[in-house]
């Protein structure tokens, strides 16, 4: 056997790749909220599809990475010192698991605030959001490739 043949043994699903994960993962987002098709995706499993496919990003490199990054970018910003105190990347995924438990939600903004969360955990690596972030990964390696 060669090597190609053996890294698709390796997963569930045959060698699906990080790259055709994430196109797959921002497909069902994408036709999962519009609900045009068969299924549409709820707000909790559309804020998950979001953390796996913000994970999956991460994992895929360029160009889906851009998207995790910017995220991160993003996060970094809103969550530095600034007038109302010091608020680091934990601030951020607490403050977003405050909304996924308190704000009513429609699928796109779950799907957003799943993206944002998987975001958050990636900018505090060195904290306990670094548990679920490797159990998302380690799924999706199995799964996928």
């Amino acid at each position: 056997m060669n090597s190609m043949t053996m890294a698709g043994a390796e997963t569930a699903l045959g060698n699906v790749g990080a790259g055709g994960m994430a196109a797959i993962f921002l497909t069902v987002l994408i036709l999962g909220i519009k609900g045009k098709g068969k299924k549409r995706l709820a707000a909790v499993p559309a804020v998950v599809v979001g953390i796996f496919a913000g994970v999956e990003f991460d994992r895929a490199g360029d160009p889906w990475n851009t998207i995790s990054q910017s995220l991160r970018a993003m996060i970094g910003e809103v969550s530095s010192t600034g007038d109302m105190g010091a608020m680091g990347p934990g601030f951020a995924a607490l403050f977003l698991l405050a909304l996924f438990f308190y704000m009513k939600l429609s699928p796109a903004i779950g799907a957003i605030l799943g993206l944002l969360m998987a975001s958050a955990w990636a900018a505090a690596p060195q904290s306990i959001w670094r548990v679920p972030l490797k159990l998302v990964g380690t799924v999706l390696g199995i799964v996928g490739g």
